[in-house]
Order: structure tokens, then C-alpha cells, then sequence
């Protein structure tokens, strides 16, 4: 189906809407696979789909979704490892892959990597923590995403590899620990500094006559059992961190620590970590494909589209085009509307007060026809649309009245008219950019043209005395009912069919009456003796 003329802004109006209160921004690619159909057998396999795809989306929650975040696999370089190729051709694919050294024979590195003749090399294989590291880094989404495959496929490949994935947990931490080593060491060394520091205060007070701050030999004495036993159990806690026992602290005071041990110390653990987590990771990746995870939660993500059009209903694709409770997605809180054209009432003139709602009819009208059109269901209880080739909508613009806003309208109906195809044309006030006599005679010729191509059209006027007399179109009205307790006019916007909308002018100036004092309260009160008797 074509958009003509405000049709096109409508369109993205309601894309827009779907995508903001999708609230996440698959919704907009997905979107994109429901482009504008006028074959009835597509629209109908679309609506079986989304059909399909609303039932998933009820099985899961707005706030899951939108928690359900990517893993960010990044390509990084590992020092410590080196890719042995066996030839120039393996050489340069090593290279290209870009992971780690690669030469042409061994070399000093704690992992040296290799294939058989016939395998070459993969990022997979080079670097298996590219892939593994991001779902320990977001074990929650990955957690979210297995229990989301499990309540809408019914499948659980996402809980193995969640399986896999926590085995290797310890080992990744480990691998966190020593990176972080040489701070967590020098927080133990001031914890262990001042606590033998508390300590040598008490030994001074028991040596009395004795300068204990020139710590002399027999001072020293004294404290040396102190020290060693603190140095002891700080030792203890670098064990209980790390797996291993060192001596890295001196034993003097205050103490030091020992930074070549240091350095040698987590270079021995870095190696032995790196290796195990290496081919833990390497076992993990040659089971399963993690980068098809991020599909996977794209997949459910774009679920969030289908969770907003789980309140629309599906339109029956037929002959005619009926709206039951229609409410426009424009408008906060709107007031529900039924509207129909059929064979025997294919054109309707809407009339009726000021801000009383026919604008957003039309806007409700070309909303529902656009997302059947996509094959997508739409804001209503229940509705019937028949297949267009082409939706026009001219909409009333500020400022428009001239010659130039004329001619350009005319040559947009005359287009319309001309076309060729099945065809629903709304209109809003074609009258505001001409004098009304013009306009009458215009708007009655355009309506029987529009009669005879057996085309649809809905069409807003305030010209509804003169063109009742038409006997193929029916008039329609939207009318006030009263005043609220601020004055305000009260409007039922549901229209009536077969009737003519009447603007109320005596409700405004009864408004006028009684919000007005003085003099202007006696000439509204001789204005509303036009209409009928005021009571005093």
C-alpha cells in the first residue's frame, strides 16, 4: 500500500510510538520487516506470525527484556602466548588474526600453540578467553537469557553452556586475583605494619629504663618474635588468597616487601592460572558457538515490539472497514470510538463542534489501516479492513488559505482521483483554503468523482447542510453535550452516523453568561434569547 500526502507523517507517528513504548531499539529493526502490503494472502501470513510471536512474548516480562543485555566480545592481544606456524600461509593467517605473537618457532612464552597439518588457526582456538570472559563478566544476563530460552522455546542449550560457564568461574577469579596481586600484597603490608606497631607499644611499656624508639640490640631482641610471628600470619593470608607460600616481607621494621620475589611470585602463579584457564576456555568455545548468543538475545529482545501489540487485536481483512472501540495512539487517555464505511456507505462527511475530536478520528482511521496493512494487529477491540492500494490524507494546515495552498490541493485530489487501484482518501476541512461557496461546489464535484472511481473516503466539513444533499454520502456528527463545572464544553466525540454535528454556539455563549459580569453579562443574556428563554 502507498502513503500520500500526510498518510506518510502518520506512518511515522505510529512506527515511532511502537518503538518508544517497546523501549528498546531492536523494536525498530524488527519493525522493518513489516513494510506495506496490499496483498490480503500476505497480510494474513504476517498476522500468523506475529500471532506466534505475541504468544512467546506473553511468557515473558517487560523488565526482563529490557535487563537482557549483550556480551561484549572484544578482541584484545595476549603477551603471553605464541602461535607457532607451520608455514608462510599460516603465518600470515595467525598474524591477520591478530591475538598473539606468531613465529616460526618456539619461543620463551607460557603457552605455545600449534595445530595439525590440516586445521588452521582460529580465534577460537588462539584466544578462547575473548568469548568466555564476557559471560563471567555478565553471568546475570546469561543467567536471564537461559531461563528466557527455557519459558519460550521450551529449550535449555543456553543453561549447558550457563553450566560450562560456572565451572570456570573459580578459575577466572583466581586469574583476577593475581592480576590484582601487588596491591592486594602492599594492603597487607600496611595491615602488618600497624599491627606490629600496636604491639611494640606494649613490649615498651615492659621495658621499663629502656629507650625502645633507638630500637637497640636488646630492645630488639625482645620485639624480634613479635615481628616474626606477624609477618607469619600475614604470610598466611597471602597463602589463603593466592595458593601459594612465599617469603616476600623482610624481617625488619618497619617491614618491606621484597618486589623481585613479588614479580617472581605472580609471574609463577599468572603461568599456571593462564594455562588452566586457557583450556578451560578452549573446551567451552569447541562445544558451543558462543557468538551466537548475541542472536539469541536479540531474538528475545526484539519480543518487546510484541509485547505492546499484545493489547491490539487483529483486524479482520474483508470488504469493508469497521472500528469497535478504536482509540487513537496520539492521544492520552482516549475516548474508545466505533466508525464504519461499508459498500452501501463508502463516503462519509464527518461535521460537528470545534475540538470535538474529528481530526483524531481521521488520525485513528489512517492508524488502523496502516498497521493492517503491515500485517501487524491494531488499537481497537475489533476491527474490519479491506485491502488499499493507496491511503491519502490531507490534513488541514495552519495558514494555508491562498491561491498557492489551493492550486497545490487540487493538483494532490486530482492525483488521488486519477490514480489507479482501490483507494481510502480522508480529508480534514478541504474548506479552510478556500471561500465557502467555492468550496461547496468543489467539495460536492470531488466527492462524485471520488463516488464513481467506487473509492473510500471520509471526509471532515463544517459543510454538512450542503452536502447531505448528495444522496451517496452520509453525514456524521460530533457534538457537545454541555459545560462542565469549569465552563468548559463537554464533547460525546463518539459521531453519530446519520446526522449532522451542530457546533452548539448557545453552549459558548451560555459559558460566556455566566463567566461575565455587568454590562457584557446583559448582552450575552440578549445573545442567548436567540436560542431560548434563560431561567432565572
Amino acid at each position: 500500500m502507498k502513503l500520500r500526502g500526510d498518510a506518510r507523517e502518520i506512518y511515522g507517528k505510529v512506527v515511532n510510538y511502537l518503538k518508544t513504548e517497546a523501549k528498546v531499539r531492536e523494536a525498530e529493526e524488527e519493525l522493518k520487516k513489516f513494510d506495506l502490503v496490499s496483498d490480503r494472502e500476505e497480510i494474513l501470513k504476517r498476522q500468523k506470525v506475529v500471532k506466534e510471536l505475541i504468544e512467546k512474548a506473553q511468557k515473558v516480562s517487560f523488565e526482563d527484556l529490557t535487563k537482557l543485555s549483550y556480551f561484549e566480545f572484544k578482541k584484545r592481544f595476549f603477551e603471553d602466548r605464541c602461535y607457532i606456524a607451520k608455514d608462510e600461509d599460516e603465518y600470515e593467517k595467525a598474524l591477520k588474526i591478530g591475538v598473539c605473537e606468531v613465529r616460526f618457532s618456539p619461543a620463551p612464552f607460557t603457552l605455545l600453540l600449534n595445530y595439525d597439518i590440516e586445521a588452521e588457526p582460529k580465534i577460537e582456538h588462539l584466544a578462547p578467553e575473548i568469548f568466555v570472559v564476557p559471560l563471567l563478566q555478565n553471568l546475570h544476563s546469561l543467567k536471564l537469557l537461559s531461563e528466557m530460552e527455557k519459558k519460550v522455546d521450551g529449550k535449555e542449550e543456553v543453561a549447558k553452556i550457563l553450566e560450562e560457564v560456572e565451572r570456570v568461574k573459580e578459575l577466572y577469579e583466581r586469574v583476577k586475583e593475581v592480576e590484582e596481586m601487588e596491591t592486594a600484597v602492599h594492603e597487607i603490608l600496611v595491615q602488618l605494619n600497624e599491627r606490629i606497631e600496636e604491639r611494640l607499644e606494649n613490649v615498651k611499656i615492659i621495658l621499663s629504663g629502656k629507650e625502645v624508639l633507638s630500637l637497640a640490640e636488646r630492645a630488639f631482641e625482645k620485639i624480634r618474635d613479635v615481628i616474626e610471628e606477624e609477618v607469619k600470619a600475614a604470610e598466611e593470608k597471602i597463602y589463603e588468597k593466592f595458593g601459594i607460600y612465599e617469603n616476600v616481607f623482610t624481617i625488619s621494621y618497619p617491614i618491606e616487601v621484597n618486589e623481585e620475589k613479588l614479580r617472581e611470585l605472580k609471574k609463577k602463579l599468572e603461568e599456571r592460572h593462564a594455562i588452566d584457564f586457557y583450556f578451560a576456555c578452549r573446551r567451552i568455545v569447541e562445544k558451543y558457538d558462543l557468538k551466537g548468543l548475541n542472536e539469541k538475545i536479540k531474538k528475545y529482545r526484539s519480543l518487546a515490539l510484541y509485547k505492546v501489540l499484545q493489547d491490539f487485536a487483529f483486524p479482520e481483512i474483508g470488504e469493508g472497514l469497521r472500528i469497535f472501540k478504536g482509540k487513537n495512539l496520539f492521544i492520552d487517555n482516549p475516548q474508545p470510538i466505533d466508525y464504519y464505511l461499508d459498500e452501501r456507505n463508502r463516503i462519509a462527511i464527518l461535521t460537528g463542534a470545534n475540538s470535538g475530536g474529528k481530526t483524531s478520528l481521521l488520525e485513528l482511521v489512517c492508524q488502523i489501516v496502516i498497521l493492517a496493512h503491515m500485517g501487524l494487529p491494531v488499537n481497537a477491540e475489533r476491527a474490519e479492513v479491506r485491502v488499499f492500494d493507496e491511503l491519502f490524507f490531507f490534513k488541514r494546515k495552519k495558514m494555508s488559505y491562498g491561491s498557492g495552498a489551493f492550486e497545490n490541493t487540487i493538483k494532490s485530489f486530482a492525483r488521488a482521483i486519477s490514480s489507479k487501484g482501490r483507494k481510502l482518501i480522508l480529508v480534514d476541512e478541504f474548506e479552510a483554503i478556500t471561500e465557502p461557496g467555492a468550496a461547496v461546489k468543489i467539495l460536492k464535484k470531488i466527492l462524485e468523482l471520488i463516488h464513481s472511481a467506487g473509492d473510500y473516503a471520509i471526509v471532515v466539513s463544517h459543510l454538512g447542510e450542503e452536502l447531505s444533499k448528495l444522496d451517496f454520502v452520509r453525514v456524521d456528527g460530533i457534538e457537545a453535550v454541555g459545560l462542565d463545572e469549569n465552563f468548559r464544553l463537554i464533547v460525546n466525540r463518539q459521531p453519530i452516523f446519520g446526522k449532522i454535528g451542530r457546533s452548539t454556539p448557545e453552549l459558548i455563549v451560555e459559558k460566556l453568561r455566566r463567566t461575565s459580569k455587568g454590562r457584557e453579562k446583559e448582552v450575552y443574556e440578549k445573545i442567548a434569547e436567540a436560542f431560548y428563554d434563560i431561567r432565572r
